[in-house]
């Protein structure tokens, strides 16, 4: 009993060690935690990205092997069920053409992209928080053939041995996405406005046979420097 009278708790400077030593604990793992969040988010990202590419895939079986739209200004919607520009009232992925393979809207939408606005519409903020799409489809492949990639309206175009490289569907950057399509060129220096810093400095991509894969910047770059994404290129 006299021992534990003599007891009087922690000292002040204690305490502070105490919490300093949490502090630091604290600084180190936070971003562990929050690395390996985004870990998992991009993770289900490639799934979507893979799901979305069997919607192609189904989508081509049945239009005599071809792809669809990846824009079109008329009466049609797009892939993804833009139609026109992104101020027509948005995107409705259920309106678009590979919508019936897939049969779930969320597969559109990485969750890195959950509430943030799409800066590259011209919606209304809150409507941009809820723009249901993350991905765009490369321009050139509209209407091609999905296995010799090949432009109806150009008899000489396409190869089919560049399918693993050709880049089908590419996560954009939330403050660019806007109609679901995405132009493969430009300067090699412009693609990290286009499509970095999505996942890390990178971003995730389909291809056109159908596999997905996680793209650092530097990886990007060297893919377009090397005209990879060119379905015309031999």
């Amino acid at each position: 009993m006299k021992d534990a009278k003599r007891w009087k708790g922690f000292t002040l400077i204690e305490l502070l060690v105490v919490i300093a030593i949490i502090a630091i604990l604290a600084a180190i793992l936070f971003p562990i935690f929050v690395s390996a969040k985004e870990s998992g988010r991009r993770v289900a990202c490639l799934s979507n990205l893979m799901q979305l590419g069997r919607g192609f895939r189904m989508y081509a079986d049945d239009h005599n092997s071809f792809f669809p739209a990846s824009w079109t200004p008329n009466s049609y919607a797009n892939w993804c069920g833009q139609l026109g520009t992104a101020s027509e009232g948005g995107c409705r992925p259920e309106k678009g053409a590979i919508y019936r393979y897939v049969k779930s809207v969320k597969l559109y939408l990485c969750p890195t992209d959950l509430g943030r606005p799409a800066g590259g519409t011209w919606l209304l903020l809150e409507e941009q928080k809820k723009f249901p799409l993350s991905y765009s489809m490369s321009t050139k492949l509209s209407y091609r053939h999905s296995e010799t990639l090949q432009a109806p309206w150009l008899p000489n175009s396409g190869g089919n041995r560049r399918l693993g490289k050709v880049l089908l569907l590419v996560h954009e950057p939330r403050q660019r996405i806007a109609d679901g399509d995405f132009h493969p060129w430009g300067w090699p220096e412009d693609i990290g406005v286009q499509v970095g810093g999505v996942h890390g400095d990178g971003t995730n991509v389909l291809f056109c046979d159908y596999h997905a894969k996680a793209y650092e910047l530097k990886q990007l770059k060297a893919a377009f420097d090397r005209g990879e994404w060119d379905p015309d290129k031999k």
